[in-house]
């Protein structure tokens, strides 16, 4: 099982309800037969920084496939719950951060604000970092309403129907693509590759 992640409170308490053997084994089987039915999919290696791998008709990260496959079996949001559907680089950070200070604002003093030693991604983490640790997450636990959000495409989320609200952000897609030129080039990770 991989290390558990870093999360604000209350997400952090997603890992730490005690599970028993037989929760333990299970988890252990779901996460080994979505690794096994994605060690089987098309894998494309020109795209840095990772491989990607095609997932239901998308070009998908090829380590968050399992994560996605966990997503639509085993994610059941209440209908108070929220989830974010934005799409890399089109403002997810400060969309987090917002709604995160605007949903909280009265449990929080300004001086003890989770925000102030926690990044918006910690707070309202996403779904597809939630169920990647090879654990089904007890999002039980988590006060009601919760913040999720995701880069999955709508159409790969969760098969069953979603009682809670969506908001679905996008951005001009020539803004997008800059933006995700200039992320990855300030990381110094080059999108030509020279072939010999």
């Amino acid at each position: 099982m991989a290390s558990q992640p870093d999360y604000a409170p209350p997400f952090s308490q997603c890992f730490l309800s005690p599970k028993n053997q037989q929760d333990i084994e299970r988890d252990e089987q779901i996460y080994n037969s979505y690794e096994k039915l994605t060690s089987q999919l098309p894998i494309h290696h020109d795209w840095p920084p990772f491989k990607l791998q095609l997932f239901q008709s998308f070009w998908m990260p090829a380590r968050l496939n399992p994560a996605y496959m966990a997503i639509q079996s085993h994610f059941n949001p209440r209908p108070s719950d929220i989830i974010f559907v934005i799409n890399a680089k089109s403002g997810t950070t400060w969309l987090k951060a917002l709604s995160y200070a605007i949903l909280h604002r009265h449990s929080f003093s300004l001086s003890d604000h989770p925000l102030l030693t926690h990044t918006p991604h910690q707070c309202d983490p996403f779904l597809e970092n939630l169920f990647s640790y090879g654990t089904i997450p007890n999002i039980s636990v988590l006060p009601s309403p919760t913040i999720f959000a995701t880069h999955l495409r709508f159409s790969l989320q969760p098969k069953t129907p979603l009682s809670c609200r969506i908001v679905y952000l996008c951005r001009d897609p020539k803004d997008t693509l800059l933006s995700f030129w200039n992320f990855n080039k300030r990381l110094g990770i080059s999108l030509h590759q020279d072939k010999k």
